[in-house]
């Protein structure tokens, strides 16, 4: 008769545990959506964490028919993801810094002091199926310093998600929703007092919370949103199949420090519904 130590014992057992539940392990796996997102240590998990996101007035864009139709499908189909990886890097030339900004070029204007004079614009692009509807976007954001020099504004698919100045007095606005317009921003300035404001959409609603350093500051940078802010956000366009985030940073009056920022990196989980 064969003897079984402790050890010999402990390693069957294992076996077979793992024998009886390697069909639940597959079928869990198999019902998972694609693709699937790590993320390593130095990123902050801002994903799994919406307290204080719940908002007490009007969401952005509540009035809007369309979130209405983006709601109910978000509600009622299963969830796909798909991972977005957000690189934004340093737009200075480093061969000749001054034609980072090029003021005078491509609808820039000459410098002048303390006036959003030129901007640099940089796109990271996604596509998602057509009749698809956005039903949340999450940002994984690495623990990171940045400066930037002199204002940011972060957009996507036209909406300014965040801004390092007020600007609501001149962007357009549709049911609480800023579009990026730089036709609307360019030549126009700004008063010194207000450095330290930072701009969220839905922030004032308590939809959001976002943390930016002052301009030419060096600072941390972290962004949370409540999923009816992207809802809202895709309701403007039902039809709208890629999709765009957008930085612009800006200069007034300095080709050799304007429009250039540290690099600023994140990943995008977006859940939506086709």
């Amino acid at each position: 008769m064969k003897r079984f130590t402790s050890k010999s014992l402990r390693h069957r057992f294992t076996q077979a545990v793992v024998i009886l539940c390697l069909p639940i392990l597959l079928a869990a796996y198999s019902n998972c959506s694609d693709p699937k997102f790590e993320t390593d240590s130095s990123y902050i998990p801002l994903i799994n964490d919406r307290s204080g996101l719940e908002g007490d007035g009007d969401a952005p864009g509540s009035k809007d028919p369309g979130t209405e139709i983006v709601v109910k499908a978000c509600s009622a189909n299963r969830i796909k993801t798909k991972v977005i990886q957000v690189r934004f890097e340093d737009p200075q030339d480093k061969s000749d810094p001054a034609k980072t900004c090029e003021f005078s070029k491509d609808g820039n204007l000459g410098p002048k002091n303390d006036f959003f004079q030129a901007r640099v614009e940089q796109n990271v692009e996604f596509d998602l199926p057509a009749g698809s509807k956005i039903c949340d976007l999450e940002f994984t954001m690495p623990e990171q310093q940045m400066k930037y020099d002199d204002h940011l504004f972060l957009v996507f698919d036209d909406a300014i998600l965040g801004a390092s100045y007020p600007v609501e007095d001149r962007m357009p606005i549709r049911d609480g929703i800023m579009s990026y317009s730089w036709d609307e921003l360019g030549g126009t300035g700004w008063p010194r007092g207000n450095f330290k404001y930072v701009y969220c959409l839905g922030m004032e609603q308590g939809y959001s919370k976002c943390v930016w350093p002052e301009t030419q500051v060096e600072g941390k940078m972290s962004m949370r949103f409540n999923p009816v802010v992207f809802q809202a956000i895709t309701a403007r366009n039902l039809n709208r199949t890629r999709h765009q985030f957008k930085l612009v940073t800006t200069g007034d009056n300095d080709p050799q420090t304007d429009c250039q920022h540290e690099p600023i990196a994140f990943d995008a989980l977006v859940s939506y519904v086709d």
